[in-house]
């Protein structure tokens, strides 16, 4: 895993891209090579959108409650102290990176998505 900050923050007119960033961490590639969950027009659209991206190198993504992670680094989904649903980087259980420049975690985890070799 290599810490990856942000490259789109959160305003009230552009969506942030920890997702993407959390998957390009994860994976060691530039955020340039992974979908820009933050811009589809269908704001549910990013799950399977995560789990296509995922096969296609490899692996398989799965959504999980936030006790049921592996021993990979995982994505965990929850809500951000400014009250928004923020991504962040986790790993046995604890989280290792934030892709925000606040690096304030999360106030509430929601649910993980892991990553397994296919």
């Amino acid at each position: 895993m290599i810490a990856l900050d942000q490259t789109k923050l959160l305003t009230e007119t552009v969506r942030g891209n920890c997702l993407a960033t959390c998957l390009a961490s994860i994976f060691e590639v530039s955020i340039d090579s992974v979908p820009a969950f933050e811009e589809l027009p269908d704001p549910k659209a990013w799950k399977s959108s995560i789990k296509e991206w995922s096969a296609m190198n490899g692996y398989k993504a799965t959504q999980v409650k936030p006790d049921k992670f592996n021993n990979n680094h995982y994505i965990a989904i929850g809500l951000h102290k400014t009250g928004c649903r923020h991504a962040v980087v986790g790993y046995q259980g604890a989280i290792v990176h934030d892709p925000d420049r606040l690096k304030a975690g999360l106030e509430s985890i929601e649910s993980l998505f892991i990553f397994d070799k296919i």
